[in-house]
């Protein structure tokens, strides 16, 4: 049995992280004595353990993929008889309902044959089935063979994000690499926008926009922002979360409010130069939001133009600033 040294800060364990996910890592682990460890070896057994997780996963939709694998050559079935049929044996091994069952075969297949890479890097512990998960549902729109260079540009960087700023990045490299298509997906998106209300258990209640126009969402936010500013020293105690909430239900209820129609506040748009001139279509970036369409920033900072805009000079070798200022004058 393996020991640290009771109290110490020092990381003797760390050749733990150096050992590949699989019996050899699970066995080291199993002979840890866990009782006295320092922080610095407890965080590499955390570590080892995750690893050794996303490598059993991996293995497990390997399984899944298998078993449709088999159903499809030994029975000599169509394939989407061998998924029907694989699911539910996966539903029955498993003791998950059928839509989770299906859902489950489903992932196992992308997992293994549309982005084997990915399968690989989780087998090595390199992701999580949640990164696994985001680059999947991140490229499942494009063509096979262009999803797999994408996820190739940010499959060694992946372990290093979170999961919000790994599905950002893939969002930027996806409309980049078609902004036409990009700027369609949009466009039917906004075509199914909707608004539902939904009971909460203690009995308030949440309104819900779903595929706003972002453009248009920003200027709200930034109006609201605005209003709950002025309102702060009349507000009774209320937060600015508060604030903004009855702003909101104010104005959707007919309710006057002291600031008539005023635009107020502030939005980061981050977009390059030769985009706003229509000479490319690279996305933008919208604070809070995430990466935008060209057409989306473009207008976007069509209705900013009044606003104090700042710049920044940016090397594009390197993506370094060079320098930034503020300017009035929309560029």
């Amino acid at each position: 049995m393996f020991a640290a040294s009771n109290g110490s800060r020092a990381n003797s364990l760390e050749w733990l992280e150096s050992l590949p996910p699989g019996p050899e890592l699970a066995n080291a682990l199993a002979g840890i004595d866990d009782s006295g460890l320092s922080e610095a070896d407890r965080v590499s057994v955390l570590r080892s353990h995750a690893r050794l997780v996303s490598h059993y996963q991996g293995r497990v939709y390997g399984d899944i993929a298998g078993l449709e694998s088999a159903m499809h050559g030994l029975r000599e079935v169509p394939h989407h008889e061998a998924v029907e049929t694989a699911a539910v044996e996966v539903g029955a091994a498993l003791h998950l309902t059928r839509r989770s069952a299906e859902a489950e075969t489903h992932f196992a297949l992308e997992l293994t044959r549309r982005l084997p890479e990915v399968q690989v890097a989780l087998l090595r512990g390199d992701v999580d089935l949640r990164r696994a998960r985001t680059l999947l549902r991140g490229t499942e729109h494009l063509p096979d063979h262009t999803a797999r260079r994408i996820v190739d540009q940010v499959i060694d960087d992946a372990r290093e994000l979170t999961t919000g700023q790994l599905a950002a990045r893939l969002r930027r490299l996806c409309m980049d690499s078609d902004p036409e298509d990009a700027a369609r997906r949009y466009d039917r998106r906004v075509e199914d926008r909707r608004v539902e209300v939904l009971a909460n258990p203690e009995g308030t209640a949440n309104l819900l926009g779903f595929d706003l126009p972002a453009d248009r969402v920003a200027a709200i936010g930034r109006y609201l922002d605005g209003a709950a500013r002025k309102l702060r020293n009349v507000a009774g105690g209320r937060t600015m979360d508060q604030l903004r909430a009855d702003v909101m239900l104010d104005i959707l209820e007919g309710a006057h409010t002291p600031i008539g129609a005023a635009r107020t506040g502030s939005v980061h748009l981050a977009v390059d130069l030769a985009t706003l001139a229509e000479l490319n279509n690279n996305s933008g970036d919208i604070a809070g939001f995430g990466p935008g369409t060209a057409d989306l920033a473009r207008q976007l900072a069509d209705d900013l133009k009044d606003s104090e805009w700042s710049f920044s000079i940016v090397d594009p070798a390197s993506g370094d600033v060079v320098c930034d200022g503020t300017t009035q004058r929309r560029p």
